[in-house]
């Protein structure tokens, strides 16, 4: 089920954790060199926020490529991640 996010803070820090949870998977499958996580706006379908990992050449783990990117207005209702 969907997480009910209400704001751009939330919304961050649930792809910050959602991202960290992929990646310990995907690097136990050995098979992922990258992937990118979309919310989307819950009434319209637009995308509120993404927040993309890549494989780390010091480490070998997937590590995030930048911080969440994140575009949510006060008062635009609510998304799902």
């Amino acid at each position: 089920m969907p997480d009910d996010i209400r704001n751009a803070n939330e919304l961050g820090r649930a792809l910050a954790v959602y991202g960290s949870t992929v990646a310990r998977v995907m690097h136990e499958a050995r098979g992922a060199r990258r992937f990118r996580l979309v919310a989307y706006r819950l009434t319209t379908g637009g995308v509120v926020g993404i927040h993309e990992w890549v494989i780390s050449p010091e480490t070998g783990r997937l590590r995030p490529a930048e911080e969440p990117w994140v575009t949510w207005a006060e008062g635009e209702g609510r998304a799902v991640a």
